[in-house]
């Protein structure tokens, strides 16, 4: 019990000791809880217990350090505590009316909405730092326009959200753009690259081989006479389709490599200027070369005999009609002559019209001709045009692996 009352009187202390004896637990809420407590100290005015009186009286004196302070615990029916806290409301509610002269509803008008708004437009849009939002003493108004003002600067938030995701997205779709175009370029200037390699390789073999070529012929000629007359059949040589390069197709072939660069590549499935360059001159060497021109020069022959035989049998066509015209004509003189003449006897055959039958025909067998030879052209330029088709598709195929090929060992 002593400990106990030490640490009450100490109002610094966090921990009481009511748990060390069975009497502190008992009277906890007699010495530290809401109540008023008396304590009475008893003592002994004999000679022999005069310690035990002067330990009694200090302990009642710390007994007297201890103060509670008990408050009232009663409890109000809360249906009671309603009805008195709408009649206090109703009682300051008269009172400020009495005051102010005014009587207040709970809302604002719709008059003093717009005139709050149009306040705190103003506010906003002055530039004065010492500027002021002036709406009274009215509660209601001070609530109605922070209110008003928190709405627009999360409206402000959200606009601001919006605009900086769509900035950022702008700038991620762009970017994207800029790296995809910044690949075709890196990818463009690889190709163009190649290609100018692989067509400054094919010069330089087209020059040796005129130059070897060109060198052959010096040697075997003797004389300057001989000489000139080798440099001009070389000359002659070189102007033909199938020779090798001359000085002047060097140099435009040349002049096209360092075009190259500043040439833009053609989508859709067409090769670049390089690679048709390239293509032309591997077409040219190449085994089946030959093979398409005679093709070609023969698919030429046969589509003009084909035209010549259409035109030829468009003629015949229109001759036999004209004889058809005649024998019709004739069968009508005769029909007018046996008007005429009734003792005519029309039963004869006529000479002219067996005449013009016979030449009718000739004209149709000769047409029959025409035209089963103009079936059998069609069949052949068919397959010529197959034929030539394939050699295309073999060339186009061989030059796709020697192309490849060629950029493969430059990368190499």
């Amino acid at each position: 019990l002593f400990q106990v009352i030490i640490a009450l009187a100490e109002k610094n202390r966090s921990h009481i000791p009511y748990r060390n004896s069975m009497m502190t637990s008992v009277l906890r809420d007699s010495l530290g809880g809401n109540c008023m407590t008396t304590m009475i100290a008893t003592l002994s005015i004999d000679k022999r217990n005069i310690d035990e009186s002067i330990s009694t009286c200090r302990f009642a004196q710390r007994v007297a350090l201890i103060k509670n302070e008990a408050v009232l615990n009663e409890e109000i029916d809360p249906r009671l505590m309603i009805v008195q806290l709408k009649k206090e409301i109703q009682e300051l509610k008269d009172e400020l009316a009495l005051v102010t002269g005014k009587q207040r509803t709970s809302e604002l008008s719709q008059e003093e909405l717009l005139q709050l708004d149009e306040l705190i437009e103003t506010f906003l849009e002055d530039d004065d730092p010492d500027s002021t939002l002036d709406v009274g003493a009215d509660m209601r108004k001070i609530k109605y326009c922070f209110v008003h003002v928190k709405q627009l600067m999360n409206n402000s938030k959200i606009s601001d959200k919006k605009m900086l995701s769509q900035h950022i997205s702008e700038e991620k779709d762009t970017n994207k753009e800029a790296g995809e175009e910044l690949k075709k370029l890196k990818e463009l200037l690889q190709q163009r690259d190649n290609e100018i390699n692989i067509l400054v390789n094919m010069l330089k073999k087209e020059k040796k081989k005129a130059q070897d070529s060109l060198f052959h012929l010096n040697a075997a000629s003797a004389g300057s006479t001989v000489l000139e007359q080798s440099l001009s059949i070389n000359l002659e040589e070189s102007q033909s389709p199938s020779s090798c390069f001359s000085l002047k197709e060097a140099k435009d072939f040349s002049s096209s490599v360092h075009r190259l660069p500043f040439l833009s590549r053609q989508t859709g499935g067409k090769m670049s200027l390089g690679c048709q360059e390239a293509f032309e001159v591997f077409k040219r060497d190449h085994a089946d070369s030959i093979t398409i021109e005679d093709n070609k020069q023969l698919l030429k022959l046969r589509f003009a005999e084909a035209m010549c035989l259409g035109e030829k049998l468009n003629e015949v066509r229109n001759k036999i009609n004209h004889l058809k015209g005649e024998i019709t004509q004739r069968h009508i003189q005769r029909a007018a002559l046996a008007v005429s003449n009734p003792s005519e006897e029309l039963n004869m055959l006529d000479p002219v019209e067996e005449e013009l039958r016979t030449k009718i025909e000739e004209e149709k067998k000769s047409y029959k001709s025409m035209f089963n030879r103009l079936k059998g052209l069609k069949v052949e330029i068919e397959h010529l045009q197959l034929l030539m088709e394939k050699v295309k598709m073999k060339l186009q195929k061989d030059f796709e692996m020697w192309w490849s090929e060629e950029t493969t060992n430059l990368q190499v």
